[in-house]
């Protein structure tokens, strides 16, 4: 299922400030329905801080945030749990119930949010473990479960309200190379089997070049880049081609503390 030409999601000049500091500024970004986004970004680029506030934890200093039609800055507490029954989000740890079992941490959203039935509550619940590739492992606890079984679980979860969007926060973080393979198409093959639209928080190019339908780079608090993976990988921009291929020369780290030494060895000159 392709991505739609409807927003989902609309960021208008959107600011963060803790203080009197601006993590992030004039931020604005359309998310069509069904699309797979991919935001990219270094270490304190404002990536968590983007996701919070589509997820409503977090409100915006200024700007608008729109979602499904709805301004989600400001709204009642009450609106706010309505909204989220919308979206799920897997975080890095997955954020597991240790004391349920998988089956019970799928179960849980269902069974606080909904009317259901628990015999149409398991049921679901069996459903939920075969879309993530879980079924036959309901039962078992979060300490049994290896990292990326664990991801599967968050994400079995994450599934359970049968969300319009999803938010994953850096889903590879401690996986190995196969799990993190794994765990991409897995998010793949949910976006185009059920369509839901797909936003992913991630520093790691060779999964967002897998994943994405379009990736955005983040760099102090701002947009600096936006388009396919393949612009993304023939961008002239510095900051992008240092960012996508890793490289030690660019914008990025030019700005780092230290740089004047690492500039001194490359000229062969002694440090002050």
């Amino acid at each position: 299922m392709p991505p739609t030409d409807d927003n989902i999601i609309e960021v208008r000049d959107v600011t963060k400030k803790f203080g009197s500091t601006a993590v992030l500024s004039d931020l604005s970004l359309d998310v069509k329905r069904g699309e797979r986004l991919v935001i990219l970004g270094g270490s304190g680029a404002g990536k968590s801080t983007l996701l919070n506030m589509l997820a409503a934890e977090t409100q915006p200093t200024t700007g608008k945030i729109t979602i499904d039609g709805k301004n989600v800055c400001g709204m009642k507490p009450d609106d706010l749990d309505e909204y989220r029954k919308t979206m799920g989000v897997l975080f890095q740890s997955g954020a597991l119930f240790n004391s349920l079992t998988i089956a019970q941490n799928i179960a849980l959203p269902m069974q606080e949010h909904t009317d259901l039935e628990q015999s149409t509550i398991d049921t679901i619940v069996t459903m939920k473990l075969h879309l993530v590739g879980l079924l036959g492992h309901g039962d078992k606890m979060p300490s049994e479960l290896s990292g990326g079984m664990k991801k599967r679980a968050g994400l079995g979860r994450a599934l359970a309200l049968d969300p319009k969007i999803i938010f994953y926060d850096e889903p590879s973080a401690g996986l190995d190379p196969v799990s993190v393979t794994e765990i991409d198409k897995l998010m793949v093959d949910l976006n185009e089997t059920t369509g839901v639209t797909t936003v992913v928080i991630t520093h790691e190019m060779t999964s967002a070049f897998r994943i994405a339908h379009r990736l955005v780079l983040m760099d102090q608090g701002r947009f600096v880049a936006d388009g396919t993976p393949d612009e993304m990988k023939q961008s002239d921009n510095p900051l992008v081609k240092q960012f996508v291929h890793g490289s030690l020369e660019g914008p990025m780290t030019d700005r780092k503390d230290g740089d004047a030494y690492r500039r001194a060895l490359l000229e062969d000159k002694p440090r002050n």
